[in-house]
């Protein structure tokens, strides 16, 4: 609960701000997260154990399967 009304006292400060400062505290904040390096968050999906999952579900090629939907949809 701390952390929501931490929240919510800050909000009430940008609040009282004019638009100007709220944009000009809004780009403050971007650019201070964008300088940070942000850790990317590694897929839980093991990618390797679905190769070859799906064969043999369709009765032809996927490649010719894709051309074939493209080519109904144009």
């Amino acid at each position: 609960m701390k952390h929501t009304t931490r929240i919510e006292q800050i909000q009430k400060q940008i609040d009282q701000l004019s638009t100007s400062e709220q944009l000009e505290l809004l780009e403050r904040i971007t650019h201070r997260l964008r300088s940070r390096s942000i850790p990317t968050r590694q897929s839980s999906v093991k990618w390797k154990a679905l190769y070859g999952l799906m064969r043999g579900i369709w009765d032809e090629d996927a490649q010719e399967y894709v051309n074939r939907l493209r080519e109904e949809r144009d």
